[in-house]
């Protein structure tokens, strides 16, 4: 409400002026992102879709494609939190507490 009407302290004004307020507010503002339980405005979305598509279209034209390898990940999924990028999951990710413990375990990856 600050943002598009300067109204900092909402308690100062009658409730059914908040709600008129409420609903006039852009589909972007932060109050309408977090009131309709999106986390991305729709506006964006639609872009990561038509970016989607496009993606997938030069990947079925290419090799990859052909063949069925390294499928583009969706830009949609990612936005609301549908799919994980299975390349980049934190499943995967290792930590150490020591430089000695990384190289013992490279050791053991590349057979050394």
């Amino acid at each position: 409400m600050a943002e598009y009407y300067a109204v900092h302290d909402m308690t100062a004004y009658p409730v059914q002026h908040i709600a008129v307020l409420a609903a006039g507010l852009p589909d972007t503002s932060r109050t309408k992102t977090r009131t309709s339980g999106n986390s991305v405005p729709d506006r964006d979305i639609l872009l990561a879709y038509i970016a989607d598509k496009t993606a997938l279209t030069a990947w079925l034209l290419s090799s990859d494609g052909q063949s069925g390898d390294n499928r583009p990940v969706s830009m949609v999924g990612a936005l609301l939190g549908e799919q994980q990028d299975k390349r980049n999951s934190e499943a995967d990710t290792v930590g150490f507490d020591s430089p000695a413990d990384f190289h013992s375990a490279w050791a053991s990856i590349v057979g050394g």
